[in-house]
């Protein structure tokens, strides 16, 4: 937010997150990892690690032969062996041994460090982070210390997330092993390691130079093998900017690289990764041809599946290039022998090889449901849910050897079931059984944030992230919130697993078709369907566009009025007669970004001009938020919380750049002054505004308003949208980022939060709906949360948060007083980028 009156979102261009389907073939080996790991673990726990290294220690040190480097990697091993065994205390004990030695004796401490950041993850993955940056700082730390918990750091944040932070470290250990050992080939690891890492945050003016280097340096090296690491990685991000021949020159390069190794064990890799890419340009008898060479290089039942699934893919591919209502028989006959041979793979049981097969199976289902066979496609994606339960079993275990967080894994079984639970509820509509569409619908959505609140408010848990309402349930829910329920839900044609092989603007990449249920207090649903002709992503960033644009520039076409025909057009029948009537909208992916109450239903009658809006990211969450609004009574807080315009806390963008302070907000400031003096409260602002002050205020509060800088950490690998935060002034050890991440871990009693910044209802959209701030709030137990769509302009803002308060003392319930702000502001400010930013979700009471 600057002084010249607009609140800036801080839109982090170089976090980007790459579309899932790109990492397929990453995805697939990293499943084979898994294999190994698994089986690795349960023989070493079978075996009581621990047991066996404390016993080896003991003979070392009779033996008088306990050589530091042996020791520390041994105590490391203990430690592990006690992470099984669930005694986190000692293993700790075992790992600052370990790290003991590798100080005094100068030893690369990487291992050992990875092994405390386990430990430490088990209760606050943001501990083990800062735990591995001050020791960093360590000192006396040497450069191989150093290195080792920079690499330690890396391995941690691959699981933690934070992609700035690892950004930043591998630049830091590049250097470091380019002052220590220049022109090696540790040097052309660490900068291979930072080129990716760049590539990952789209910082391309920095990945490129560094992986030609990195490339140039493994060719002087005469090292062509590492050379073809840093071509794949150009040639990878060129594939996914769209950027098709130059890819293609690139891949053909690694491949003549990859060739050049003799014996080399990477080469399958490559070919199967050019044959992909020919795939997606349409360049069928040469993509055969790296076909058949990639069934020649397979080696066990895993790989050959692989083979078949680009052969799969090329199948396909010229069935829908025949035009025409494609003949899928052969499609489906090879889908088959995919499945079979990844079925054979089972040297860690018959359940890790349905894992394996979860994405094969969803993949089957959408050939079967193109192809009419909706009891087969039924059959593949109960095989797939198989796939999914063995998915979760092995991820619990990794959580509970602290690899992973409890939210990291459901949120990751919430994304692996949408894809099951979107082509089911095609094959319901296809049978006409609109309702239990609209049950499906409804349960494959907000699982792993209804799982977490269950947990906080002590309802009964489940040990796998599943919903299991009913038609019922959904009625009465409207009933008792007395609104009507608007659930949308994008149907595609083709599963994830299949969208790798045709190129971005390909339609099949998108959306085919949009399903809306209307869902009435009174218990009658009504549904439509409705056909997609383009990508309803373009349509929506189109919309989006034409409200924030000058005149000049807005787009051609109206799409706002083309977005509300589609979302509301089919459905103005079924909506409510009354006015100001309370309607619930259950977006799903890119529909969290359309602005609601700026469609249009007749002529300039806009929605909110006719109804009480809301939203929730699925209908049970509404009724979950009731249960939350329960524990809000009992605790009965009243103090009230305004922020405004804190002390700005410095932030470094990117690891070639000094940290700056982000820019003051004296409309901010302004208006939590406002607010402070009508609701006779002593707002927190400038350096009196700490996050910690804050932090420690938040969990007594009944209210919380924030005005101040709203950072979008979006849209990156890892878990950065966990990252997103509200800017407060820095000090007593916390850097004044209240991330999304730190608020989803508080036990708020509030029952009102109001984000009054930019951007702060935007997010990551998943499986499990809208990663940002605002599941961050409702996570942390608030059940009410307003939020931006959009920057949001200083003065409009204060004038619509002075009318909203102003309503809600009048007796209007947060809802219909949010309604009543805006129609106010509206009357002032007619533009809808003025009076339509914010929306609120959970309940309206």
């Amino acid at each position: 937010m600057m002084a010249d009156s607009v609140r800036q979102k801080r839109n982090a261009a170089f976090l980007v997150r790459v579309p899932t389907n790109r990492y397929l073939p990453l995805m697939r080996y990293f499943i084979s990892a898994f294999a190994i790991i698994l089986t690795l673990t349960s023989a070493t726990a079978q075996e009581d690690l621990a047991e066996r290294m404390e016993n080896a220690l003991k003979m070392l040190e009779q033996a008088g032969q306990a050589e530091p480097r042996t020791v520390a990697m041994m105590l490391t091993s203990a430690a592990e062996g006690y992470i099984q065994k669930g005694d986190f205390d000692t293993a700790l004990e075992r790992v600052e041994r370990a790290l003991q030695l590798c100080r005094e004796h100068d030893l690369d401490p990487m291992t050992a460090f990875f092994t405390a950041s386990k430990i430490l993850n088990k209760t606050d993955d943001e501990v083990a982070t800062g735990f591995l940056i001050r020791e960093l700082k360590a000192p006396g730390a040497t450069n191989t210390y150093k290195k080792g918990v920079l690499k330690a750091l890396d391995m941690h944040l691959a699981i933690n997330g934070d992609q700035k932070l690892a950004t930043q470290g591998a630049f830091e250990l590049w250097q470091i092993t380019k002052a220590d050992n220049p022109g090696t080939e540790e040097e052309f690891w660490a900068l291979w390691k930072y080129g990716n890492h760049c590539l990952t945050g789209k910082l391309y003016d920095l990945a490129g130079p560094a992986l030609k280097d990195a490339r140039k340096l493994a060719l002087d090296l005469g090292k062509p093998d590492l050379a073809a690491n840093a071509s794949r990685s150009l040639g990878m991000a060129l594939m996914v900017l769209g950027n098709y021949e130059e890819a293609r020159k690139l891949y053909e390069e690694t491949l003549t690289l990859a060739r050049a190794t003799p014996n080399n064990p990477l080469l399958r890799f490559e070919v199967q990764n050019y044959a992909s890419l020919l795939l997606q340009m349409g360049e069928f008898d040469e993509a055969e041809k790296m076909i058949d060479e990639t069934e020649a290089l397979s080696t066990n039942d895993y790989e050959k599946g692989i083979a078949k699934d680009l052969r799969t893919g090329l199948t396909l591919k010229r069935a829908l290039a025949a035009g025409g209502k494609p003949d899928l028989t052969e499609v489906i006959a090879l889908q088959k022998e995919v499945i079979t041979e990844k079925l054979k793979n089972t040297s860690a049981g018959e359940e890790f090889a349905y894992l394996g097969a979860t994405g094969d199976f969803i993949a089957m289902a959408s050939f079967q449901l193109m192809a009419g066979d909706l009891d087969g496609a039924e059959k593949s994606l109960a095989d797939a849910a198989r796939g999914a339960d063995a998915w979760e079993a092995n991820s619990r275990k990794a959580q509970d050897s602290a690899v992973f967080s409890a939210d990291q894994v459901n949120l990751s079984m919430a994304d692996i079931r949408a894809g099951i639970f979107d082509f089911q509820q095609q094959i319901d509509v296809a049978r006409g059984n609109h309702e239990a569409a609209l049950v499906t619908a409804e349960n494959g959505r907000g699982t792993a944030q209804a799982e977490l609140l269950r947990e906080k408010l002590g309802l009964e848990t489940s040990d796998r992230v599943v919903k299991k309402l009913d038609s019922g349930a959904i009625a009465q829910i409207a009933a008792k919130h007395q609104t009507t329920f608007v659930v949308y839900s994008l149907a595609s044609a083709l599963a994830p697993a299949t969208r790798q092989y045709i190129t971005q603007d390909d339609p099949l990449q998108h959306p085919q078709s949009l399903y809306i249920w209307v869902v009435s207090p009174d218990g009658k649903y009504s549904f439509r369907s409705v056909p997609l002709k383009g990508s309803i992503t373009g349509l929506v960033q189109l919309a989006r566009q034409e409200i924030m644009s000058k005149p000049e520039e807005k787009p051609e076409g109206e799409p706002m009025k083309v977005l509300s025909e589609l979302l509301i057009g089919s459905i103005k029948e079924a909506l409510p007669s009354d006015e100001g009537a309370s309607v619930t909208v259950v977006p799903q992916g890119q529909l969290f970004l359309v602005p609601f109450a700026a469609l249009t239903l007749e002529g300039e009658t806009t929605l909110i001009d006719k109804y009480t809006l809301g939203m929730s990211p699925s209908i049970e969450l509404m009724e979950l938020a009731a249960e939350q609004r329960k524990a809000v009574e009992e605790a009965g807080n009243k103090e009230i919380l305004i922020v405004g315009n804190p002390t700005m806390p410095g932030y470094q963008s990117r690891p070639d750049r000094d940290a700056h302070e982000l820019s003051p907000l004296p409309g901010a400031e302004a208006e939590a002054k406002y607010l402070g003096q009508a609701l006779n409260t002593a707002p927190l602002i400038g350096d009196a505004a700490t996050e910690v002050a804050i932090a420690e205020k938040m969990e007594s509060a009944r209210f919380l308003h924030f005005a101040t800088h709203g950072l979008l950490e979006t849209e990156s690998a890892y878990n950065q949208s966990f990252l997103s935060a509200l800017a407060f002034a820095a000090g007593e050890g916390e850097d004044g980022f209240l991330t999304v991440k730190e608020t989803a871990r508080m036990n708020l009693r509030a029952e009102l939060a109001v984000l009054s910044a930019c951007d702060t209802g935007r997010g990551r959209i998943s499986g499990d709906g809208v990663i940002g701030l605002t599941r961050g709030y409702i996570t942390a137990g608030v059940p009410t949360v307003v939020v931006s769509l959009w920057p949001v302009n200083d003065q409009a803002t204060a004038i619509l948060m002075g009318n909203y308060y102003q309503a809600m003392m009048k007796g209007e319930n947060k809802a219909s007083a949010l309604r009543a702000a805006i129609l106010e502001t509206k009357k002032k400010f007619p533009s809808p980028q003025l009076w339509a930013p914010f929306v609120l979700y959970g309940l309206a009471q």
